[in-house]
């Protein structure tokens, strides 16, 4: 416990590390950028601490090590009315607890608040309140809610009664969602420097610095597997919010590279291909220079034509990031994802056609219901016939909150619980396995899907043209992949 730290704000924000897979980059915290500029809006002032772009494991001894290193940042700039904490998911819980532990060491009476995606599952109170030890969580969008609990602190007054934010693990309070998301003011860029963090491998358009930013919230796809859809209420930005989001990082930040991290930026409507063109025209105008990327589906990626293609491309789009999964719509069909498999062929071959140097890339789940060892090598086989720079392959995780989880755990919520705060399984996640495919499987599978995609002449081809003098630094990381990167629990 310290009397008073050197420099004060109103609010610390602190992001926990996670467990990096190699090659993984290193992203500034957006969530608590945009809560910092919220706050600074309504007259507090934050401080972020980025756990993650330090420490990279969440190993006993490195969660050691981090709260050594927390204690005396905080003991140099410590909180005048709360701390708060997220974003708290399954991969970061165990580093959560820790920061926990070490803020109510330094600062016993300064009250704590989680966020993030665990605050959404109905039912998961015991985590925040019990193994964390928050004060009080803020189920849904925090930049309504952490306002008004820095102004309710600094009244003296009870946080109880505040829209989302639930204060004992026996209440029952309902999330509250932004919906008009252009109403909030752009994320405080001015708390972290661009240049300590790198792009994952798989993004690296080589062109720094680079930036992540997002344009709405939530998915407005339904799989069965994933929390964003079935958890979160989608909801969007303006298209021209989100430009001049982008213009500004390009202009008042010297921003090279974009990487948009949305799950489900253009839903698949009949309106997608005009809102993909219209998108083109103001990133064209208001970064021209810059380069980007995204993420797509495949039932957008499908109706793209050569003119919508070229226009993305003239504006700057480098790379698109699709989440194919499988390879057949029986195994889609089972996680809740629906398109033809032979029409993604098709799209990708367009796209290539029409912009040549767009780089393709790709995420394969392997397991599931219905999986079995010959649909896995199909998987991977398409994996190979694709036009893709990368191919990343996952084995099937089970979220809690999810409806592939509820109906395959049940009410044994525990469960994710015993895995996420193992030491043996440092990532937090639980993987999905059956009498078909056991977990171990699984991973002989993914090991054996990233020595065939990598260890292929054709793959080296396409990288050698597409990467240049990159190529070398790259290929580092690939053979690591196609050795253990799904097995690196100390490291």
């Amino acid at each position: 416990m310290v009397e008073m730290a050197q420099d004060q704000f109103d609010i610390i924000l602190i992001h926990p590390l996670f467990h990096r897979r190699s090659g993984s980059g290193s992203v500034p915290p957006l969530g608590l950028l945009s809560l910092s500029s919220a706050l600074r809006h309504e007259g507090f002032s934050s401080k972020i601490i980025d756990c993650a772009l330090i420490f990279n494991s969440q190993t006993s001894a490195s969660l050691v090590e981090m709260r050594q290193w927390l204690s005396a940042i905080l003991e140099e700039a410590g909180p005048r009315l709360v701390i708060g904490l997220g974003p708290c998911t399954t991969s970061t819980i165990r580093a959560a607890r820790a920061v926990a532990q070490t803020c109510r060491d330094i600062f016993p009476d300064v009250p704590l608040v989680c966020g993030g995606p665990l605050t959404i599952i109905p039912g998961i109170e015991w985590v925040i309140f019990e193994y964390i030890g928050a004060t009080a969580m803020v189920r849904g969008d925090g930049e309504f809610a952490l306002p008004r609990i820095a102004r309710r602190l600094r009244l003296g007054h009870s946080l109880s009664g505040i829209p989302g934010v639930q204060t004992t693990a026996k209440e029952i309070v309902l999330p509250t969602f932004i919906e008009q998301l252009d109403s909030l003011p752009l994320p405080d860029w001015g708390q972290v420097e661009l240049g300590q963090y790198i792009p994952s491998v798989r993004r690296d358009l080589f062109a720094y610095p680079a930036a992540p930013l997002v344009g709405s919230r939530g998915c407005a796809l339904n799989c069965s597997f994933c929390s964003s859809g079935t958890l979160l209420k989608y909801r969007r930005h303006s298209l021209e919010y989100t430009a001049g989001h982008a213009a500004l990082l390009t202009k008042h930040h010297g921003v090279k590279s974009l990487i948009f991290y949305d799950d489900c930026l253009f839903p698949p409507n009949r309106d997608c291909t005009k809102d993909l063109r219209t998108f083109g025209r103001l990133m064209y105008k208001s970064t021209a220079g810059t380069i980007w990327q995204m993420e797509i589906v495949p039932m957008i990626l499908q109706r793209l034509d050569s003119l919508t293609v070229k226009q993305l491309f003239n504006s700057g789009c480098r790379q698109l990031n699709i989440g194919v999964e499988k390879s057949s719509e029986d195994t889609l069909e089972a996680i809740g994802k629906k398109y033809s498999v032979e029409d993604l062929r098709d799209s990708c071959n367009l796209i290539k056609d029409a912009a040549p140097k767009m780089r393709l890339t790709a995420s394969f789940i392997l397991g599931g219901p219905r999986e079995t060892r010959e649909s896995v090598h199909h998987t991977v086989a398409l994996a190979q016939e694709l036009p893709l720079l990368y191919a990343h392959f996952y084995p099937l995780f089970l979220y809690p909150g999810t409806p592939l989880y509820n109906s395959v755990v049940g009410d044994h919520g525990k469960l994710w619980f015993k895995t996420a705060t193992s030491e043996s399984s440092l990532w937090g996640e639980l993987v999905y396995q059956d009498r078909e495919l056991s977990g171990d499987q699984l991973v002989d599978l993914i090991q054996y899907a990233y020595s065939t995609f990598y260890g292929s002449t054709g793959w080296k081809e396409i990288a050698r043209s597409e990467m240049g003098n990159h190529f070398e630094r790259v290929d580092r990381f690939v053979k690591r992949w196609t050795q253990d990167r799904f097995r690196l629990n100390k490291s």
